[in-house]
Order: C-alpha cells, then sequence, then structure tokens
C-alpha cells in the first residue's frame, strides 16, 4: 500500500483514543466508560468519512491535471513530429499542394488577425516571420486534414514515402 487511506488512519486514531478517553470519564462505571468509546468511535468515524471525500475529491482534481499535462505534452510532440512530415514531404507533390493551400490561407490571416499579426511581428512585411507564419499554417493545414479526412492524410503520406504509414 503506498499511502495510508482515510479510513486506516481513522480507525487508528480510534483504537489509541478511545481507551484513553474511556479512563478520562468522570466517573468509573462501565455505562460511561462504553459510550465514551462509543462516542470516540462515532466521532472518528465521521472524522474518517469526510477525510476520504476530501481525499477523492484532491486526488480527482490531480488525475485531472496529470490528463492535461499527458495532453499538452503529447500535443507538443505531434507539433515536433508535424514540423518534421512537413519538411520531409516539402519536395513530393502532398507536400507541395500543402504548401501552397497554406500560401492561400495567408491572406484570410492578415484581414482577420492584423492586429495579433502585428503585435507578434508577423505582418506581411517581415519576410522572416512570414516564413515562421508560413509553417504554422502548413503544420495547422496537417491537423485540420487528419482530423476532418485521416484516411485522405494517411494514403496521401504513403504514396509521398512516410515511414510507418505502411
Amino acid at each position: 500500500m503506498k499511502r495510508i487511506t482515510p479510513a486506516l488512519a481513522g480507525l487508528s486514531a480510534a483504537l489509541i483514543v478511545a481507551p484513553l478517553t474511556a479512563l478520562a470519564a468522570t466517573s468509573a462505571g462501565i455505562v460511561d466508560q462504553a459510550m465514551a468509546w462509543i462516542i470516540t468511535v462515532i466521532a472518528t468515524a465521521a472524522t474518517s468519512a469526510i477525510a476520504a471525500v476530501i481525499a477523492r475529491l484532491v486526488g480527482a482534481q490531480l488525475d485531472a491535471r496529470a490528463r492535461a499535462t499527458i495532453q499538452t505534452a503529447m500535443e507538443r510532440a505531434a507539433a515536433l513530429a508535424l514540423t518534421w512530415v512537413l519538411d520531409q514531404a516539402a519536395d513530393t507533390p502532398i507536400g507541395k499542394r500543402i504548401s501552397a493551400a497554406a500560401r492561400q490561407m495567408l491572406p484570410y490571416v492578415d484581414e482577420g488577425a492584423a492586429d495579433s499579426l502585428r503585435r507578434f511581428g508577423l505582418e506581411r512585411d517581415q519576410l522572416g516571420a512570414r516564413q515562421h507564419l508560413q509553417d504554422m499554417a502548413e503544420a495547422e493545414l496537417v491537423k485540420q486534414i487528419a482530423k476532418v479526412a485521416p484516411d485522405h492524410l494517411t494514403q496521401a503520406l504513403i504514396r509521398a514515402g512516410a515511414p510507418g504509414g505502411r
């Protein structure tokens, strides 16, 4: 067992605290000691149940964060792999078509996001930045093709000689 569960901690606390509570009862009667024991067990069980609910909620939040971290890492890795695929396919017919389609995307992006492009220095007159925007457009186009028509993308990559496609 990797960690102490709240129920086990509650049971341990009850076993430790109950006899002390029974001994501390003002009268030495057996009924008073039994009542002190029962009250301690009930209080400990309630505390244990509350701790279990809190642990479950916190665990679910940590699980969600861990899943989000894995998803982010996968997206970043896919972006790197996509860059490699685009570089490898640049001189193939599919690569040339992707580049041409991405160039057709840029005027739309220029018009629809002019202020944002200006903020990051990606305007039309910035040659190096424009190539970066072209690369981003190609990557986004391939991602969209993969979502909309994954079979067509797979077949095109196989025809282009992409590894792992066969």
